[in-house]
């Protein structure tokens, strides 16, 4: 991971009062995720104020991919949102230490630890590309790669 994103991530962190959906709006690169949020009322609501809650939001880049797709067929939108979505508070390093996360409709990710060829995390063979982005109500994790159910 570049300084630059790790300065970025920790300027966010250091907001704090920021819910997880404040700071989706404030990074400015997962504007499309955010929206397909907010079309879902009650997921926004509950990541708006609820928590502690894991967010691995996916960079616009990557959901540009089958967001219109998606804004058409409502319960495959639910389903791909809960899929990015997992009750209770990890880090990145909590993440390198278990194997596996279940996300808000069950399903279960797979999260792998990779030391080489550069140390990073993978969720379902996206990598956290952006860590650790601490929030009031949970954690974000900027990730390369929608999580299809």
């Amino acid at each position: 991971m570049t300084t630059k994103l790790t300065a970025e991530a920790e300027k966010l962190s250091q907001e704090k009062h920021l819910t997880i959906t404040q700071a989706m709006e404030v990074s400015g690169r997962l504007e499309r995720f955010r929206r397909a949020l907010s079309s879902e009322n009650d997921l926004f609501l509950m990541l708006a104020e609820k928590g502690p809650f894991t967010v691995f939001g996916p960079q616009d880049s990557a959901f540009k991919q089958v967001y219109d797709e998606l804004m058409r067929n409502k319960e495959q939108l639910i389903q791909v949102l809960k899929n990015h979505i997992v009750r209770g508070e990890y880090s990145i390093e909590q993440m390198k230490t278990i194997d596996s996360l279940t996300t808000l409709d069950g399903k279960t990710l797979t999260v792998k630890y990779m030391k080489t060829p550069m140390e990073h995390v993978e969720i379902d063979g996206a990598a956290i590309i952006l860590p650790n982005i601490r929030c009031s109500n949970g954690m974000l994790h900027e990730i390369d790669k929608v999580l299809m159910p």
